[in-house]
């Protein structure tokens, strides 16, 4: 019998995967062009986070309905991630593992997108902020699908020394993605009013880039041992298996990056209406005064520069920690917990000190970023590493499934955030809401500071698996 070989949680036999033995060294720019994609999907993020709300209340929601019509995307992205993770990791198509999902993905994107940014013309009246929260709600589901597998790709092909940089790279993407999706948003005066052509735009860019991504990558497909049958039940058991059997790091990481994501979701989420509301006055309803509604303008096109300016923060950073981790500076958790910091104190400044300047609120917005910075590159590259390990010494693990979890952790976040924002909005302005949510987010990145300072990083090099041995 032929001996098999464990790898990203498949049993391959040696015959299928020759590449093991003698592996292919991938430059890092090669492996950042397989990570475009990235590019294409934060634009996504980056535009829908602060507009869909403002979105939802032009079609009609109450302020408290559109808040919470936002959990959507985090609800879907708890299960669905890990399961797509799950998927990605077993699939036995001849086209590999990764690539066909993620073209599932990007067809089911173009369509759920198209139908929640033309709500209004398809369900037209009242109705239509339902309609567009269902369609935003099938959109997460869609994303989810489409991000979940990139990460994997490059990480299948990195090696070890390269997984922690490829990693920080995928930032460095997202940064690209952040400044496209701010710009966005300065092609048209009232951006949620031509919600259609910006949609079509992002998605024509996401096709660009997942094209250029199928032209480059190389996968070789999983076969299986002559007899075995793939249970449809396997990927609901190797999420329950990577739930109970991962590394002690893994849990804290996830849980730091709850604290993390509650903090990041009232920027990422509400900072709009923040720079709208509370520290312009202006007003985004359809029944708004011309006095109001054109302070409510000028604070977008602040906004959008705010955006510009955090892209250009987070890119910097991404590049400072490159360097740092490569070198080998300072342990990664010396890494993470400064940039959690810096946004502990400036969502205490905006809760409280900010006011009604404008240029005060666009400089803490762009160095809210900092926590996303540390939160996206620090512990994926420590989950990827550790795979990386256990796969070298034969052992069972999942890399899409791992990195699916921690994003998952980023969902519970989001759920926090939201779901207490749309209650308190149910009597509140929001400005007065919004104050009360930076408050929160100054306390929780607080302690995330703290348990990213508590993680047990110094002997990463004596960790061995991202689960048990075969």
């Amino acid at each position: 019998m032929a001996a098999k070989v464990m790898t990203n949680g498949d049993d391959l036999t040696e015959a299928a995967v020759p590449a093991l033995k003698e592996k292919e060294e991938w430059p890092l720019w090669k492996l950042a062009i397989l990570g475009l994609p990235q590019v294409s999907v934060q634009m996504i993020w980056a535009f829908l986070g602060p507009n869909t709300a403002t979105f939802l209340g032009r079609l009609g929601a109450p302020d408290h309905v559109a808040a919470l019509l936002l959990q959507c995307g985090p609800f879907t992205g708890f299960f669905v991630g890990p399961l797509v993770g799950a998927i990605s990791d077993r699939l036995t198509s001849p086209f590999g593992r990764r690539r066909p999902v993620i073209f599932v993905g990007l067809v089911s994107t173009w369509i759920a997108g198209m139908l929640f940014a033309g709500a209004d013309y398809v369900v037209p009246g009242e109705n239509a902020y339902w309609f567009a929260g269902a369609m935003l709600l099938v959109m997460d589901v869609t994303i989810n699908v489409l991000q979940t597998p990139h990460r994997a790709l490059v990480a299948d092909l990195a090696s070890e020394k390269q997984t922690l940089p490829t990693q920080v790279i995928f930032v460095c993407l997202m940064s690209v993605g952040n400044a496209l999706g701010f710009t966005m948003m300065k092609l048209y005066p009232k951006a949620i009013a031509h919600m259609v052509e910006l949609m079509i735009l992002v998605c024509a860019l996401n096709t660009l880039t997942v094209g250029i991504q199928f032209a480059v990558a190389k996968e070789t497909p999983i076969h299986l041992e002559p007899g075995e049958r793939p249970s449809v039940f396997q990927p609901v058991i190797d999420v329950a298996h990577a739930v109970t059997g991962s590394p002690k790091l893994l849990y804290h990481l996830a849980f730091v990056h709850c604290l993390v994501w509650a903090g990041l979701t009232v920027w990422n989420s509400f900072g709009g209406q923040w720079f709208g509301v509370s520290v312009y006055e202006g007003d985004f309803r359809t029944t708004a005064t011309k006095e109001a509604a054109d302070r409510w303008d000028e604070s977008q096109r602040t906004f959008s520069t705010a955006g510009l300016g955090k892209s250009a923060v987070q890119l910097v950073t991404s590049l400072l920690i490159i360097f740092v981790m490569i070198n080998k500076l300072v342990p990664p958790r010396l890494a993470y917990a400064p940039c959690i910091f810096v946004g502990a104190v400036v969502s205490i400044l905006a809760a409280f000190f900010v006011g009604h300047d404008g240029t005060l609120a666009l400089l803490c917005m762009m160095f809210s970023v900092l926590p996303e910075v540390g939160s996206f590159a620090i512990p994926f590259g420590l989950v990827a590493v550790l795979n990386k390990r256990a796969e070298k010494e034969g052992k069972h693990v999942s890399t899409a499934l791992q990195m699916a979890l921690l994003n998952s952790c980023i969902t519970v976040g989001q759920e926090i955030t939201i779901v207490s924002t749309g209650s308190l909005e149910n009597g509140r302005s929001i400005a007065d809401t919004l104050k009360i949510e930076f408050t929160m987010a100054g306390v929780m990145l607080t302690l995330a500071t703290i348990g990213a300072l508590l993680l047990d990083d110094s002997d990463e090099d004596e960790e061995s698996s991202g689960s048990d041995s075969e």
